[in-house]
């Protein structure tokens, strides 16, 4: 990856007050799969929504969980995604700002926080956009806000 894209973040607001920000590959995997789990009514129709990337990951989840892909044709849930009901997929934005975010901007402008089931997460308050934004800047980091994005909440 190269030092200016290694440097560029995404950013997204959840429905309670909470920023999200990932590199472009990660938030553009998770949005692509957010937005086929929302709107597809077939496996296929679910496949054919997602990224070239998404669609490796789900691929490789199926054979990871060691469980048979559903057909093209079959009505979509997303319960048959595997770690789905788990919150283990798609990748959860919280957990992953843990090594996409600079260590730093995590203790000076958010919380790790602890969940039963998923372990660590960062929470950065919208509260605290500017404070985030220039302590980012600091380090030599461009973010993007996307409100387009669907991250997760």
């Amino acid at each position: 990856m190269s030092q200016s894209l290694a440097r560029h973040l995404l950013m997204s607001e959840t429905s309670d007050g909470a920023l999200l920000l990932a590199l472009p590959a990660t938030a553009e995997r998770v949005d692509s799969i957010h937005r086929a789990i929302d709107a597809a009514s077939t496996w296929g129709e679910f496949r054919a929504a997602l990224t070239p990337a998404a669609r490796i990951d789900v691929d490789q989840l199926f054979v990871d969980q060691e469980v048979e892909a559903p057909e093209d044709d079959e009505e979509f849930d997303p319960s048959g995604l595997p770690l789905y009901e788990d919150g283990g997929f798609p990748d959860w934005v919280g957990k992953t700002m843990l090594t996409e975010v600079p260590a730093s901007v995590i203790r000076s402008c958010g919380r790790e926080e602890k969940s039963m089931h998923d372990g660590e997460f960062v929470r950065f308050e919208a509260q605290h956009r500017q404070r985030i934004l220039d302590a980012l800047a600091e380090l030599g980091w461009t973010v993007e806000e996307r409100s387009d994005l669907l991250l997760g909440d």
